[in-house]
C-alpha cells in the first residue's frame, strides 16, 4: 500500500522552458533589437540632415541681412549691398579642428564649436552673420562668395557650405545653399539645400 502510494505521489513535476520556446524568445528579441537599431540609426541620420538644413538657412539669412544693412564709413557716409568677407576656413566641433575644421576628422559624433580662445576676427564675422552656433553640431561649415567684401555683379553667387558624415561611414557628405544676385530686385534668389553627388552617397 505504501509502495503504491509512493508511485502516485512521490514523483515531482519539473517546470521550465523547452528548447523550442527558448529559441522563439531569442528570435523575438533579435527582431525587436534589429527594429530598434534601425529606428535609432534613422533618427540620427534625420537629425544630421535637419542640422545641415537649419544651419545653412541661418547662413543664407545672415548673409542677406549683412548685404542689405547700411554700414558706416570713415567719410561719414554709409554703404550697403556689399558681401561679407569669406570665412578663412571651415568651423565646426572642437574634435574636428574647431576653427580649422577638417571634414575628414568628422567621426559621426557631435561636439561644440570652441569659441573660448577662438580667433577674434573669425568670431566677429560669425556674429555679424548671426551664425554663432551654440548647440552641439555634427558637421563643418563655411561661407564664401564670388566677390568677398564687394558688390556682386548680376548672377554672381554666395555659397553656404556644410560637410557632415550622415551615415557614419567615415565619408563626409557635402551640402550647399546658394544665393544668386538678381539686380532687378537688388536681392537674392535662394536655392534649396542640395547634396553634392561627387561626395559621399548617403
Amino acid at each position: 500500500m505504501n509502495r503504491l502510494h509512493w508511485k502516485k505521489t512521490g514523483k515531482t513535476k519539473k517546470s521550465g522552458f523547452t528548447l523550442i520556446e527558448l529559441m522563439v524568445v531569442v528570435a523575438v528579441i533579435g527582431i525587436l533589437a534589429a527594429v530598434a537599431i534601425t529606428s535609432f540609426v534613422g533618427y540620427i541620420r534625420s537629425s544630421k540632415q535637419s542640422e545641415v538644413g537649419e544651419n545653412l538657412d541661418r547662413c543664407y539669412k545672415g548673409v542677406v541681412d549683412y548685404f542689405d544693412k547700411p554700414r558706416g564709413q570713415q567719410t561719414g557716409t554709409s554703404i550697403s549691398t556689399v558681401m561679407p568677407p569669406d570665412l578663412p576656413a571651415f568651423f565646426g566641433p572642437n574634435f574636428a579642428g574647431g576653427f580649422n575644421c577638417n571634414p575628414v576628422q568628422l567621426s559621426g559624433n557631435s561636439g561644440y564649436v570652441p569659441y573660448t580662445g577662438g580667433p577674434p576676427a573669425f568670431i566677429v564675422l560669425l556674429r555679424e552673420l548671426k551664425w554663432v552656433i551654440t548647440d552641439a553640431i555634427y558637421g563643418c561649415y563655411n561661407f564664401k562668395s564670388d566677390n568677398p567684401g564687394g558688390m556682386l555683379a548680376p548672377n554672381q553667387k554666395f555659397y553656404c557650405e556644410a560637410w557632415t558624415d550622415v551615415d557614419d561611414d567615415n565619408m563626409p557628405a557635402h551640402f550647399h545653399k546658394v544665393g544668386t544676385f538678381l539686380p532687378d530686385i537688388n536681392s537674392f534668389q535662394a536655392g534649396h539645400v542640395w547634396h553634392d553627388d561627387a561626395s559621399d552617397e548617403y
